[in-house]
């Protein structure tokens, strides 16, 4: 395997948080305009300072969604890797939220990697019904940033792709787990740490190379895409910082910062807001 990254490529940054020099000038100016078949789309300005990322992973199993009443009754688990549908089930949206932030902000794409936890499309499930529309708005659009995180799961079919280059080993995968997982909670047991990080693994591996588990992955992570935006507000004066954050991150995603993803970004772009009335009308308010 050559490598296996998740970039930061609107920052310029790559996934040990270098900037890239040929993308350190390519920084989006406030008010310049991108091109959307007949109209012109705005990007905001960026609201907080870069931040290099890493590499993202993801998988699948079955579910059922469950709701719950949101009050806590038990102890949130002390890492993203000890979730399960059981110690979930009785956490408030912000116990777990503090698990879901990577270097200090709200990752999405966490939502990704733990489907390859054991039931987890039950668990991702489980976990989004809990969280307001409210909750889920302010912490993925909170700054460019989390919502540059949000991105990395808009388009489930390249997903690993995007974040794996050739087929990867269990072993490089752990040590990718355990990046994601770090600074490691006080007390979390080494074992225990080591037998959960290996069952993501191995599900990554055995996923990537399997053209019908990488099918079920990408629509279990499709339902998970689209019942958040099912939940997310209409953008107002209130919260339309939000969804400026996150409609820049569909920009750069889809069409790109100088319209570089041509007709085929602009068609996916088309499709995200056909699909999403939401985010439509936020991008309507750019």
């Amino acid at each position: 395997m050559r490598r296996v990254e998740r970039t930061q490529s609107v920052h310029g940054y790559d996934q040990l948080g270098m900037k890239s020099p040929e993308k350190a000038s390519a920084a989006v100016k406030v008010g310049d305009p991108v091109v959307i078949g007949d109209k012109k789309v705005g990007i905001p300005p960026r609201k907080v300072s870069e931040d290099g990322l890493v590499a993202r992973f993801a998988v699948a199993d079955t579910a059922l969604p469950a709701a719950v009443p949101q009050t806590s009754t038990g102890t949130p688990p002390r890492c993203w890797l000890e979730f399960t549908v059981e110690n979930t089930a009785s956490l408030t949206e912000d116990e777990i939220g503090e698990q879901l932030y990577f270097k200090g902000r709200f990752d999405a794409s966490k939502f990704a990697i733990m489907l390859f936890l054991p039931n987890g499309e039950h668990l991702v499930t489980q976990m989004v019904n809990r969280m307001s529309g409210g909750f889920l708005l302010s912490s993925i659009g909170g700054d460019v940033v989390s919502a540059d995180h949000f991105k990395y799961i808009l388009f489930p079919e390249d997903y690993l792709d995007k974040i794996i280059v050739e087929i990867p080993t269990v072993e490089e995968i752990e040590e990718l787990v355990r990046v994601e997982s770090e600074p490691l909670p006080q007390g979390f047991p080494k074992e225990r740490f080591e037998e959960r990080s290996g069952i993501v693994a191995q599900a990554v591996v055995d996923t990537y190379g399997h053209k019908a588990r990488r099918e079920e992955f990408e629509r279990r992570l499709q339902k998970i895409v689209d019942s958040i935006f099912g939940k997310l507000p209409p953008s107002d004066e209130e919260n339309q910082v939000y969804w400026n954050n996150i409609c820049e991150a569909v920009i750069e995603e889809t069409v790109g910062e100088d319209g570089e993803g041509g007709e085929d970004g602009e068609a996916r772009l088309i499709e995200l807001e056909e699909k999403y009335p939401t985010l439509q009308a936020a991008m309507k308010a750019l």
